[in-house]
């Protein structure tokens, strides 16, 4: 397992700038913590006009727009400083490294899974999406991709660019409740067309818990990708389900689940790129190592990261029971 690293992942974040210290501060920390631990590689850049493989270039033109003097691109929380789209390239040029060495079977950027970005709108802190830039490539060399987003929040753009697609699975595990970013992610977008039944969502209430977390790898994601049967497996890693964490801390999850999200996709021997995604703040660092432990198998490092896991509600048992059933009905392959 390699971990790709450029230092231009702690130059700067696409968020209000009172946020932007919390992500910078998680990268800072997770190089520290990882290097010697794991091996770092140092991955280059690709053009930003790759970018233009799932985005309208409107949307591209903006951000460099913007790249020159700063702004918001959307509604007010996706921001653009100056560099920032330096930093999107190297965010892409690691997962492309990641891909140009599949050999290797399983890959790791902390920085990435920008997945709010739609085909024509930025949203979210994410002015543009890398993971369905590099769905959209392994798809034009006639690969099959499970896309699979253990986020706290929806990976609603990623979901919207492949949504009348059945080459691509998207499955996401991400709270939901009112009020809660994005608002979507409801079990019953199930894609549309051709891609009908290739959208699966496992919505989660509050403090859901590791409990009813690990319930959903086991009783969906797992049979969701072994009968998907991908050639690659494309993984939006985010770690801001993590109890305590200012953002997505509402799903009250430990280093357990996370460490057992490694475990499960390493589990199934086909090729994995997984990209950073959510988390803020140095305490994420631990759920980011646990998934590394989990991806690698060193169970040497993991009494540095363990916790007590948290148990769930029987509501949001019942709730992942529901939408399991729910997907036996209505989708054939499932």
């Amino acid at each position: 397992m390699k971990v790709g690293w450029n230092d231009l992942f702690t130059k700067t974040f696409f968020a209000p700038p009172s946020v932007v210290p919390a992500w910078t501060s998680r990268m800072k920390k997770f190089r520290e913590v990882a290097e010697g631990k794991f091996p770092l590689v140092e991955t280059g850049k690709v053009p930003i006009s790759e970018y233009a493989k799932v985005h309208c270039l409107e949307l591209i033109e903006a951000v460099l727009e913007l790249n020159k003097r700063g702004g918001v691109l959307d509604y007010g929380d996706t921001y653009v400083y100056e560099g920032s789209a330096e930093v999107l390239e190297a965010i892409l040029g690691a997962l492309y490294y990641g891909y140009q060495h599949l050999e290797d079977k399983i890959f790791y950027s902390p920085y990435g899974g920008l997945h709010h970005a739609s085909r024509c709108e930025a949203s979210g802190f994410c002015p543009l999406n890398d993971v369905a830039v590099l769905i959209q490539k392994a798809t034009e060399e006639g690969k099959r991709v499970a896309y699979l987003d253990f986020d706290a929040h929806h990976g609603n753009g990623t979901q919207e660019i492949f949504y009348e697609r059945d080459d691509v699975l998207t499955v996401s595990i991400h709270a939901y409740f009112p009020g809660f970013y994005p608002g979507t992610g409801h079990y019953s977008e199930l894609g549309r067309g051709n891609g009908y039944g290739y959208s699966l969502n496992v919505p989660l209430p509050p403090w859901a818990g590791d409990e009813a977390y690990l319930k959903a790898l086991e009783l969906i994601v797992e049979r969701a990708v072994n009968s998907f049967e991908p050639d690659l497996i494309v993984a939006q890693m985010g770690v801001d389900g993590h109890r305590g964490d200012p953002i997505g801390g509402v799903l009250n999850l430990t280093t357990n689940t996370y460490k057992r999200i490694g475990e499960l996709l390493s589990s199934f021997g086909i090729p994995i790129i997984g990209a950073g995604g959510g988390g803020y703040g140095e305490n994420s660092v631990r759920a980011m190592m646990a998934e590394l432990i989990g991806l690698s198998g060193k169970e040497e490092l993991w009494e540095e990261v363990r916790e007590e896991p948290t148990r769930s509600p029987s509501e949001a048992i019942e709730r992942v029971i529901a939408v399991k059933r729910f997907f036996e009905s209505q989708v054939s392959w499932f």
